[in-house]
């Protein structure tokens, strides 16, 4: 599952997950015939859910990460010729008490 994963931290959650569905399957329908390849078995599907997953969470987030680029919020120099003292007070107080 390392050189499967290339990360020890996620081979071994892997393999935890594929015991605890082993405790449970094995309970109920017995002991496989070769319990080794079942046991890689699983845990090669759970990693390909995994990196699955990761690659959709990272095209989301690219997306977010575009659409945000795309709808960013307007420069407040272009936008705002004066700024009155009363607004200019507000901001250093709203701004120190933070």
């Amino acid at each position: 599952m390392i050189r499967m994963t290339g990360d020890v931290s996620l081979a071994e959650d892997l393999v935890q997950d594929a015991l605890v569905a082993a405790l449970e399957q094995w309970a109920r329908d017995g002991i496989p015939a070769n319990p080794g390849a079942w046991l890689m078995a699983v845990a090669k599907r759970r990693a390909t859910d995994h990196f699955r997953q990761s690659a959709t969470e990272r095209r989301r987030l690219a997306d977010i990460g575009q659409s945000l680029q795309e709808n960013r919020m307007p420069d407040p120099d272009t936008q705002v010729d004066y700024i009155e003292d009363d607004v200019l007070r507000l901001i250093f107080l709203t701004c120190h008490q933070c």
